[in-house]
């Protein structure tokens, strides 16, 4: 068993409640191992997991357990929802042939007695196509955000 020097985290003396956590990690039969040790004035408790994310989730579930620490979200209740409601697809196919990618990452807003909507597409020749329709249902091309050739170095093909 190789066994390096524990990582001692203490609180500190005004906090309200005084621990002391010490981590230390070896190997065990080709796993890497960690000892944690959690002392409170009232206890310690030593846990051993392996070092991996599903084991540093469940060390969390025990510590709200044995601590009262926030459960970690993926192990909180899901609410169950208050209504139901129902979603009908929209834009299904391309309405023009310069908009090659789809429709990523929308945006739409109304102005007056249309919406115009404008969506990513960083890697066609124009970009971010602006769209329009009136009634959410039949849209048609209105135009692009930066058309080819006038796009700023952020827009590029491959930039970010």
């Amino acid at each position: 068993m190789n066994t390096q020097a524990p990582l001692t985290c203490e609180s500190l003396d005004a906090a309200p409640y005084q621990f002391r956590v010490e981590i230390a990690e070896f190997q065990e039969e080709r796993r890497t191992m960690l000892t944690i040790s959690v002392a409170t004035a009232l206890n310690t408790i030593a846990y051993c997991i392996e070092k991996n994310f599903e084991q540093y989730l469940l060390l969390l579930k025990d510590l709200t357990r044995d601590f009262g620490v926030r459960l970690p979200l993926m192990y909180a209740p899901t609410a169950e929802a208050t209504f139901k409601a129902d979603f009908k697809e929209l834009l299904t196919e391309s309405i023009h042939p310069d908009i090659i990618y789809g429709y990523g990452d929308p945006a739409v807003l109304r102005v007056e007695d249309y919406y115009y909507a404008v969506s990513t597409s960083n890697d066609a020749k124009n970009s971010f196509p602006i769209i329009r329709s009136n009634d959410l249902k039949n849209w048609e091309l209105a135009g692009f955000v930066f058309s080819e050739g006038c796009k700023p170095a952020w827009a590029e093909e491959r930039s970010f």
